[in-house]
């Protein structure tokens, strides 16, 4: 299997997991101004500091305010909100919110899954690249794919 193809079946399983079981941020309509990437940029720096995320059918709590976040959870907080692709949100964070400053990504070995997140004190920091995350992908395989 290709990493193009490995990347497409790993789409089709987060949007089996979004159409059953949904996930959005509590208070925040769907309509949203703006593309993508503002989305992404105003998810780090304000909503994910504010808003927990919750089910979308059945409001219960999904992850409470300020924590790390997988590519799994922001990729379908991202498909409740755009009709947009994996590659397009991993193209945003790992291209576009990087020409900004404050963005991180690491691996969590709590949750065995690359993370990313902002924090304004810090520069753009990407930790453990050549470990793959969740999908034994590498962030230099992601970036070549997207």
């Amino acid at each position: 299997m290709t990493i193009k193809e490995r990347i497409e079946e790993i789409q089709r399983t987060l949007d089996t997991e979004q159409e059953l079981k949904p996930i959005r941020l509590e208070k925040t309509r769907k309509r949203r101004p703006g593309d993508l990437s503002d989305f992404l940029y105003k998810f780090f720096t304000d909503y994910n500091e504010e808003r927990c995320t919750i089910n979308a059918k059945t409001r219960e709590e999904h992850c409470d305010v300020g924590r790390r976040r997988s590519l799994n959870d922001i990729y379908r907080i991202c498909r409740y909100y755009y009709d947009c692709t994996l590659p397009e949100v991993v193209r945003v964070l790992h291209k576009e919110l990087l020409k900004m400053g404050g963005f991180v990504s690491s691996y969590c070995h709590c949750i065995n899954k690359r993370v990313y997140y902002y924090d304004p004190n810090r520069q753009n920091e990407i930790y453990d690249r050549q470990r793959g995350d969740q999908y034994g992908l590498t962030w230099e395989q992601w970036n070549r794919n997207i």
